[in-house]
């Protein structure tokens, strides 16, 4: 044969040389070949870099397999020996089966050589072009095939006509044999014979009965053939989608039951007419057989037109007198019809297309050039199973059409929406989806509890006694919803009468539901990335049957497409939400300093280069509170969020929607006035009158009042937004120093009046990082175990130095922090810069050290304490106890909030230490609510406890006083917690204290703060 010609293949090495070096190729190979180089190029398969890849899940057991397994057996004794392999492949070229001689040629059971892998090969072409294909040597696209030939065969179910797998013979190309290609098709045929064993009795009968029907119906002499079958690979090449129209009007004919005829439109503007006619056994088995009188194909002397041939049906007998078995003749001469003009091409020579439709076929055409159309087996069943299939097509389709209508938007209740809308009519009378709030905020989605907000209902009747769309729903744990999210697997309830656990939810509702019709329930739960986002629920009400087990399965198949496309818009709405978080305050949800300064830079460029006064005036206003650290400290802090969230509302009342209303830090807050004709001061004296109007915090009426700065930007002003605000700032001081609750309009000659103002100012730009504000620096003191001199921990402390490099007294800056409402910010600087450090330090050799941090009950009853205590160990990297936290003030009448909190950072680790003010009130009421480990006694209270411990009684101490003393401390050693003596300041201290049993001491005996590079890790003792 020409195809193992050397000279071809020198031929087609040539060619496909020039194919993939970009040279237009036309001619040479066969057209088949030259296609699947182009879709090889087109899919990026690249030809020395292709391989066929593996798949370990594929099921090797399956239908096809054990067809072709004695097959393969056969052929195995044959090949022997030789370097001869043969193999099966299933519809997507995957390698099911195979056998070889002395080579295996790299295709082993699992590997998928489709054409997107491998490029041009047999088994890709057999099942492109559905019929037998050859390829050898050059032709591969792939170098890897070069050297190798083989053939391939489609093996078809002999039933539906589908191509379930590809036989293929692979063999070195210089032992190459023509006869191999009659083996090939010898093989493909006996596995469809074997593939049609395995079909029922009932069905193997109907098949037998048509073929022994058709073979009865030849048109005698003058060109009598058989009708060509699509099962029998007729090389008629029918494109995907007009085979699936074909397939579904065949299966709706065969549900009908009746013999007819239909014509049917085709996607390319062609027009087909199926046949649908009786098959009946020897043995009374009746069936349906449906044929495609299709507008292409080889010639053949049939019908043209569904009108003749329903004619013709029509005329046949039936029952009991049409005899057994009845096969209605379909292939008459022409002669014998009267039909309207067929839909097929015409020949050379065929009358004008404008004949009158009525005109006899036989009339038209002399009888040497009559018209011919082909005809093939499209369907073959009974009656119920073709009830089956139609339901079963429906149900595809509403797949289908699923997947085209949900996810079309990145919004999470539109999308649980279009999930609601898609299953009804066809899967549901109504829908509804059950959300957790969780997943409607766009926050990290959580399994959900019971608890779920409907966020879809849909329904083909309105009335119904359902929760409405935005019901918070709470569902009972015997419900089919809460078994849902439970288990996370789908839930039916067939008969509804007969659910008492969907009945419990709500007993007066599922009365009046049951009343409605509503009858059966599939609650199916709605997965993605093991992420659960709620539930739908499918429910009957006008559809009369209960579902079943494979309504159950396309419940399941719906909700998991919905499912992801819930999840990517969860994760949008994630992605959203986090970008709203970045630009917005969490307290308020007002627009933080960020978002202000790019709006206000935004307006300023805008402002620079039009020097209109109308259309682009800009001013700012910036609001500080006065007094807000009174009501914290009379009210708590809870007291004080309220006021905040109160106060912003307040002025976003005031504002136009064209301004921006942000919350700077603490309690200042900035109005950004923007466009339009409007008087700055009036809007600022509004919102002084507004702020003014009593409310109520903690059950007590409280007034508020503010200081405002504002600042007019003239046009064509070259200016920055960070200058601008610093303006602002400065005109709300000078606005504090005139009483409070007054408006000044920033000027140029404005600045502070005292030292004090540029304390705070200077400081707030030093908690901002800006210019100007100065340093802040973390100092640490050492900690000494006494008996050892060795370094066991640092306390830090916060050191300011002002725009002056002069440092500001530990006192004086914690008095200013509570002044302007920085204290939380710079008690965590103080606690993340502090953990850094020490992270660094124990890296150095000193592993053993820990950091003490003190902390107040305030600073512990805050909601964010917590998290930012446990933020910055895990940031940096360190155990929980490596932290101590120093606790001042009495603890036993505190706080409960706090004290919860203390308690939950000691559960994970974090030790807790109690400072003692003073020696001569030892007593154990402060360690009651806390496990505390470490007893802290500041400068006075170790001075006065070695003093007494020194000359035996300190002046007014009672006898009794040292021995109960001394009893506390034996008390506490006895307990396991330690002592640490502050303020030391000489060796006879130490000593002291060393001797009455208080292990760790701390003072300038062993240096001041300092740096932590510079502390030792041991002292003299």
């Amino acid at each position: 044969m020409d195809i193992w010609d050397d000279l071809a293949q020198r031929n087609s090495a040539h060619l496909r040389e020039r194919f993939l070096t970009g040279d237009l190729v036309a001619e040479g190979p066969q057209n088949a070949i030259l296609g699947s180089w182009w879709r090889s190029q087109v899919l990026n398969v690249s030809p020395d870099r292709c391989s066929p890849v593996y798949d370990p899940d594929l099921d090797l057991d399956t239908r096809l397999v054990r067809a072709a397994d004695p097959v393969l057996d056969r052929l195995a004794s044959m090949i022997a020996g030789t370097w001869v392999c043969v193999c099966l492949t299933d519809d997507q070229a995957r390698i099911l089966a195979h056998r070889v001689g002395e080579a295996s040629f790299g295709l082993h059971p699992g590997f998928c050589v489709a054409e997107h892998l491998v490029g041009t090969s047999a088994v890709a072409l057999a099942l492109v072009e559905r019929r037998p294909a050859r390829v050898s040597g050059a032709e591969h696209f792939a170098d890897l095939y070069q050297p190798d030939a083989c053939i391939s065969a489609p093996v078809r179910d002999p039933l539906s006509g589908r191509i379930e797998g590809v036989f293929s013979l692979i063999c070195r190309l210089a032992e190459a044999n023509p006869s191999a290609e009659a083996m090939v098709g010898e093989a493909g045929r006996a596995i469809e014979h074997r593939l049609l064993e395995q079909a029922s009795e009932r069905e193997r009968a109907l098949l037998l009965a048509y073929r022994q029907a058709k073979h009865r119906m030849r048109i005698p002499a003058g060109g009598a053939q058989f009708p060509l079958d699509l099962d029998a690979g007729s090389g008629i090449e029918i494109k995907h989608d007009t085979r699936l129209v074909l397939q579904e009007k065949a299966a709706e004919l065969i549900a009908a039951g009746r013999p007819t005829a239909i014509e049917v439109s085709l996607p390319h503007g062609q027009t087909a007419t199926l046949v649908c006619r009786e098959v009946r056994t020897h043995s009374a088995v009746a069936g349906l057989a449906v044929e495609v009188v299709l507008p292409f194909g080889p010639p053949r002397r049939l019908m043209t037109s569904a009108a003749a041939v329903a004619g013709h049906l029509n005329s046949q007998p039936r029952g009991a007198d049409a005899g057994a078995p009845s096969a209605p003749g379909l292939f008459l001469p022409y002669a014998a019809l009267s039909a309207p003009r067929p839909t097929p091409r015409l020949p050379a020579g065929a009358p004008d297309a404008t004949r009158p439709a009525s005109t006899p076929v036989a009339s038209a055409y002399p009888a040497s050039r009559q018209p011919a159309i082909g005809a093939s087996l499209l369907a073959i069943g009974e009656q119920g199973i073709g009830r089956l299939a139609v339901a079963a097509r429906r149900r595809l389709t509403l797949l289908y059409e699923a997947s085209m209508h949900i996810g079309t938007t990145l919004d999470v209740t539109r999308t649980a929406e279009e999930l609601a809308q898609a299953a009804v009519p066809e899967l549901a009378d109504v829908v509804t989806v059950d959300l957790s709030e969780s997943v409607l905020r766009g926050e990290d989605s959580l399994r959900p509890t019971a608890l779920l907000r409907r966020a879809a209902l849909h329904g083909i009747q309105e009335g119904l006694a359902l929760y409405p769309a935005g019901h918070q729903i709470s569902f009972l744990p015997s419900t089919p919803q809460a078994r849902c999210l439970a288990s996370g697997r789908a839930v039916l309830e067939a008969d509804l009468h007969a659910a008492p656990g969907w009945q419990a939810q709500d007993p007066e509702r599922v009365e009046q539901l049951l009343a409605q019709g509503i009858h059966s329930l599939i609650t199916v739960p709605l997965c993605a990335r093991d992420v659960m986002f709620g539930v739908a629920s499918f429910c009957r009400s006008r559809q009369p049957e209960p579902y079943e087990d494979d309504d159950l399965a396309l419940a399941e198949e719906l909700a998991a497409r919905a499912a992801l496309c819930l999840d990517n818009a969860h994760r949008y709405t994630r992605e959203r939400q986090l970008h709203h978080q970045a630009l917005h305050d969490p307290l308020t949800d007002l627009a933080n300093r960020t978002l202000l300064t790019a709006r206000l830079q935004r307006g300023l460029a805008r402002r620079l280069h039009d020097n209109t006064q109308d259309d682009t005036q800009l001013a700012l206003l910036f609001c500080d509170l006065d007094d807000f650290k009174s009501v914290n400290d009379r009210f708590g802090h809870a007291a004080g969020d309220d006021l905040l969230r109160v106060t912003a509302g307040r002025l976003t009342s005031c504002a136009r929607s064209t301004d921006t209303v942000a919350r700077i830090s603490g309690d200042e807050f900035a109005v950004l006035l923007e466009g339009g004709c409007v008087d700055p001061e009036s809007i600022g004296r509004r919102i002084l009158e507004t702020l003014r109007v009593p409310l109520v915090l903690a059950g007590t009426v409280h007034t508020t009042q503010a200081s405002i700065g504002l600042v007019v930007v003239d046009p064509g002003t070259q200016a920055t937004a960070e200058s601008v605000l610093k303006q602002a700032d400065s005109a709300m001081y000078a606005a504090k120093r005139r009483g409070k609750g007054t408006l000044v309009v920033y000027r140029p000659e404005l600045c502070p009046a005292s030292a004090e103002d540029a304390l705070r100012t200077s400081l707030t730009h030093a908690v901002r990082g800006e210019d100007g504000g100065g340093t802040l620096n973390v100092s640490y003191q050492p900690i000494i175990e006494l008996h050892t001199g060795r370094t066991v921990g640092v306390e830090a402390a916060l050191r300011w130095d002002d725009p002056s490099s002069r440092s500001v007294p530990h006192h004086r800056l914690t008095l200013t922090a509570q002044q302007t409402g920085l204290a939380p910010a710079l008690e965590h600087i103080l606690l993340d810069r502090a953990c850094r450090d020490l992270g660094r330090y124990r890296s150095t050799g000193h592993p053993e050290v820990a950091l003490h941090i003190p902390v107040s009950i305030l600073d512990a009853a805050d909601a964010r304490f917590t998290t930012e205590v446990v933020n910055a160990l895990t940031v940096h990297h360190l155990p929980p106890d490596a932290l101590v936290l120093r606790v001042a003030g009495a603890t036993h009448h505190t706080d409960q909030a706090a004290l919860r909190a203390l308690r939950g950072l000691a559960a994970r680790g974090i030790r807790l230490a109690i400072t003692y003010p003073d020696a001569e009130d030892l007593s154990f009421d402060p360690l009651l609510p806390l496990p505390v480990q470490i007893i802290v006694l500041d400068a006075a209270a170790t001075r006065h406890l070695t003093e007494s411990l020194t000359d035996g009684r300190t002046p007014g101490e009672e006898e009794n006083d040292g021995t109960l003393r001394t009893a506390f401390l034996a008390t506490i050693r006895g307990l396991g917690i330690s002592l640490l003596g502050t303020g030391i300041a000489d060796a006879k201290q130490a000593a002291t204290l060393a001797h009455s049993g208080c292990g760790l001491g701390q003072g300038s005996l062993f240096g001041g703060p300092a740096p932590l590079a510079d502390i030792p890790g041991r002292y003299p003792t």
